[in-house]
C-alpha cells in the first residue's frame, strides 16, 4: 500500500503573507507591513513616504538602465589635422614603348634599312608592297633590332638619342605639385634602356 501526502491548498492571501514574512529581512517588505500595523499616524506617513520614494527611485533606475541598454549609444571622436608638408619633387618617368617617334627617327630608321639592304627603303610604300607579310615582318624586325643595337652603343651621342623621341615640351600638357605649377624645366632627360 502506498501512502501519498496530500497537499493542502492555500489561498492567495496566505501565499502573499508567506512571501512577505519570508522576505522580512528586506526593508521594503518590512516597511510595507508596518504601514498597516502601525497605529501612530506620523510613523505611518513617514513609512508611506519612504516606500513611495524608494519605489519611484528604484523604478527610475530600472527604466533608465533598460533605456540606456537599448539606445546602443557609441561615443566616437573624430579630429581632422591639416599639416602643411612640403615634399621634394618625386622622380617621374615618361617612357615611350617605341623610342622612334620623330622625323629624325624616321630618317635614322631609313638609313638603318639601307645599311641592311642598300636599295631598300622601308618607308617607301611602292617598294614595300612587293614583299609578302612574312618578308615585311622579318625586314622590320631586322631594322628595329639593328637600330636598337646602334642607339645602345656607347659611342652614340645623347643628343642624337634625345632627337629620336619626343621632348618633354611635346608631351607635358599640365603639371601641378604641392599646389604649384611645374614646367618642362623641372624635369631632366635621362636615357635608360
Amino acid at each position: 500500500m502506498d501512502f501519498v501526502k496530500k497537499k493542502r491548498s492555500t489561498s492567495l492571501k496566505e501565499k502573499l503573507v508567506e512571501i512577505c514574512f519570508r522576505d522580512f529581512q528586506n526593508g521594503f517588505f518590512l516597511a510595507c507591513f508596518k504601514i498597516f500595523h502601525t497605529h501612530q499616524i506620523v510613523l505611518r506617513l513617514v513609512l508611506i513616504v519612504f516606500v513611495l520614494v524608494s519605489t519611484s527611485f528604484a523604478s527610475y533606475l530600472v527604466v533608465s538602465s533598460v533605456l540606456d541598454y537599448f539606445s546602443y549609444e557609441v561615443i566616437s571622436t573624430s579630429r581632422t589635422i591639416y599639416e602643411e608638408a612640403h615634399f621634394e619633387f618625386p622622380k617621374v618617368t615618361f617612357c615611350n614603348v617605341n623610342p622612334f617617334t620623330t622625323k629624325y627617327a624616321v630618317e635614322f630608321l631609313r638609313n638603318v634599312s639601307k645599311e641592311i639592304q642598300y636599295d631598300l627603303d622601308i618607308f617607301n610604300l611602292t617598294q614595300m608592297s612587293s614583299f609578302t607579310f612574312n618578308q615585311k615582318d622579318t625586314l622590320i624586325n631586322d631594322v628595329y633590332t639593328r637600330a636598337n643595337i646602334l642607339i645602345l652603343n656607347k659611342y652614340f651621342k645623347n643628343e642624337n638619342r634625345k632627337r629620336l623621341g619626343h621632348s618633354i615640351e611635346d608631351i607635358l600638357i599640365k603639371c601641378k605639385f604641392n599646389g604649384e605649377n611645374c614646367f618642362a624645366t623641372d624635369f631632366t632627360w635621362k636615357f635608360d634602356r
